[in-house]
């Protein structure tokens, strides 16, 4: 399409004319900009759907539905290339996560800098 894309996407504002996204990655997340017009793929994480009347669901089936082709969104058709996927996997985390215990802050930061000396990193 010629426009900035965006994938996976669980946070998404406009602010000025520009996109700010949070996207998730395999180890977490990322903050993006992108100018707009762009495209955005939203992940389950942006929000839960939410359930629709059967009266809303029944008026949804007679609305017309909207279709733009290049022209009208300004932009030419270039020739369409074939994707093949290779492989999908889910990446394999390579680190371990512990989580500090306490019942408070300073007792996690406690247990934290008790187990850094252990290993010898303080």
């Amino acid at each position: 399409l010629g426009i900035p894309s965006v994938t996976i996407a669980r946070q998404v504002e406009v602010d000025n004319g520009k996109l700010k996204v949070e996207r998730v990655v395999s180890d977490g997340y990322q903050i993006v900009e992108a100018p707009l017009p762009a495209l955005v793929t939203v992940s389950h994480e942006l929000g839960q759907l939410r359930n629709v009347a059967l009266r809303e669901l029944m008026a949804a089936k007679d609305k017309p539905i909207q279709i733009w082709g290049c022209q009208d969104l300004g932009i030419a058709a270039l020739p369409m290339r074939r994707t093949r996927m290779i492989d999908l996997y889910m990446p394999q985390r390579k680190s371990r996560c512990d989580i500090m215990d306490g019942n408070t802050e300073e007792e996690a930061a406690a247990n934290l800098a008790l187990r850094l000396r252990e290993a010898r990193i303080l």
